[in-house]
């Protein structure tokens, strides 16, 4: 590819050394074949100006004797130098992104399809670099985001992602059918794909998930998609350290199971929660980590065919949570400071709830609630139950459960 990028000027000639006229005599059928811009091959716009995942497409189909060499040919094209070394086999593509990397604010390096034939395990973990070229084959259309600068830097704990860089979550169908809420991050402008799909393992720690393909944003998706606060997080590169971390930070983690009576409309904090498993992560991957913090859910229920609005505050202080349960509105300036401001991606400590004006009302809080809808009455309780949850990966979790009762 070097050969027809670089030089301005490149003559053609057959087998016999026939001459048959030039790259750009030829440059509809070149640039079908090979996939490279028209403009690219004739040097009207700079390779800059094609996303590194274009960029690798365009060596998705090259084929080399040696491994190496498909590192080798991509050098010119990304403005890299890198020494080679023969025997390292696809070691050096890894190398080569990484140095891309640190060159470049393109997160559109990391658009890239696994094969299916290589299988979906239930927590298929993949690595964030790509193994060949090949897995570019379908990243051709994907753009970069040219104003916005892009702030990323491989750590010795993955990548880390800060600035303006925004997470989104949305539900998603998987490959083998199931339909699953994941974490996206937006790669490059593309409707075809321009993002890949995360699964959080830890605070502000996640994984690309196999499972899914590349996320298409097209105008409508974008809208249906909700997206959160998150600055300062981490994307695994080592996908064997993904599943080994993965069950750490959910032992005896507190679970919130759907249920049909009461809607989820809010929580705190939003960076210990996985929206994926519906679980409150542990700050720590220690067995015995407890959270000094509070962990605060907002649900909207539907009792005698009205909307009742209530909050729930779970106290881990201890080897075994406790909850509390309080109507919406009443406790204004506690849900300002839970739910409101900075508040929902911080940690808020047990101890500084409890002071000031916020002791009165705190302690009225109970683990059941009176509600009275129209000419009925109602008691709302809330508890903990220690037990196996077979559909999130983890083992034994403390499991939120409500009883409704007529009073």
């Amino acid at each position: 590819m070097q050969e027809l990028l670089a030089p301005k000027l490149v003559e053609l000639y057959d087998t016999l050394w026939i001459y048959r006229g030039s790259k750009l005599d030829f440059i509809d059928i070149i640039s079908k074949t090979t996939m490279i811009p028209k403009k690219a091959l004739s040097g009207e716009r700079d390779l800059t100006d094609y996303s590194v995942a274009m960029r690798m497409s365009w060596a998705s189909c090259r084929e080399a004797t040696r491994i190496e060499g498909i590192a080798c040919c991509l050098l010119g094209i990304f403005d890299v130098n890198m020494p080679l070394i023969y025997g390292e086999g696809t070691k050096s593509f890894q190398r080569l992104q990484e140095e891309i990397v640190k060159r470049n604010n393109d997160l559109s390096i990391f658009a890239w399809n696994i094969n299916p034939s290589q299988g979906f395990e239930q927590h298929r973990a993949i690595g964030l670099f790509a193994s060949s070229p090949a897995n570019f084959r379908g990243s051709s259309a994907i753009k970069p985001f040219i104003d916005d600068f892009m702030n990323f830097s491989v750590t010795n704990k993955g990548l880390l992602v800060s600035g303006d860089v925004p997470l989104r979550i949305g539900t998603v169908t998987a490959r083998d059918g199931s339909h699953v809420v994941r974490y996206l991050i937006v790669l490059g402008k593309s409707t075809k794909g321009g993002g890949i799909y995360l699964r959080k393992i830890g605070p502000k720690l996640f994984y690309r998930d196999g499972r899914v393909p590349l996320a298409g944003f097209g105008e409508n998706e974008i809208d249906q998609i909700r997206t959160i606060d998150a600055t300062d997080y981490y994307i695994l590169i080592d996908p064997v350290a993904a599943i080994t971390t993965l069950t750490t930070f959910r032992h005896l983690a507190l679970f919130v199971p759907p249920d049909d009576r009461f809607r989820l409309t809010d929580l705190a904090p939003e960076n210990l929660w996985d929206a994926s498993d519906r679980v409150f992560l542990r700050p720590k991957p220690y067995p015995w980590t407890r959270y000094p913090i509070v962990l605060a859910m907002a649900f909207r229920g539907l009792l005698a065919g009205d909307w009742v609005d209530i909050f729930v505050l779970c106290d881990y202080t201890q080897d075994t949570p406790t909850c509390r349960i309080g109507k919406r509105g009443q406790y204004r300036r506690l849900e300002e400071i839970l739910y409101e401001g900075g508040n929902k991606d911080e940690s808020l400590h047990w101890a500084g709830l409890k002071t000031k004006a916020l002791e009165d009302g705190l302690h009225l809080l109970k683990s059941s609630l009176d509600v009275n809808v129209g000419q009925s009455a109602f008691r709302v309780s809330v508890s903990v139950e220690k037990k196996v949850v077979d559909s999130v990966a983890g083992g034994e979790f403390f499991c939120l459960a409500f009883n409704v009762s007529r009073s």
